[in-house]
């Protein structure tokens, strides 16, 4: 009987460590606690955006910083994959001088998590 109970137990928790809650929606989380995510699993992250002056690589922040143009305060996730196209449709704003953009509210992409990055879909 023991070992049923273990077994039953074991397979309970195997089914909890997905990235989709059970209406089948992604898991919607800041960047900080997409870091400790392993690879292949599929989320919503939400926080700052920002393209910083000189990088090639955005970011998604839990917070920016108050200088101008603001930058990404750690901890933060790098964002891969999110073309040019896709980069002008966010709500963002731009610094003609520096080339930054950033955005002044908390925005939501979706994708999965591989090597500490969001590759967006």
């Amino acid at each position: 009987m023991r070992r049923v109970a273990l077994l039953a137990a074991v397979v309970l928790l195997a089914g909890c460590g997905g990235s989709e809650n059970g209406s089948g929606e992604r898991q919607v989380i800041d960047a900080s606690t997409a870091l400790g995510l392993s690879g292949g699993t599929e989320v919503t992250v939400r926080g700052f955006f920002a393209h910083e002056p000189g990088t090639i690589i955005p970011r998604m922040c839990t917070s920016l910083s108050e200088m101008y143009p603001p930058t990404c305060q750690m901890p933060s996730l790098p964002v891969s994959n999110l073309s040019d196209k896709a980069e002008k449709k966010l709500d963002l704003e731009h610094d003609p001088e520096t080339g930054g953009t950033w955005s002044q509210h908390e925005i939501e992409l979706n994708g999965r998590i591989e090597d500490g990055a969001l590759v967006v879909e």
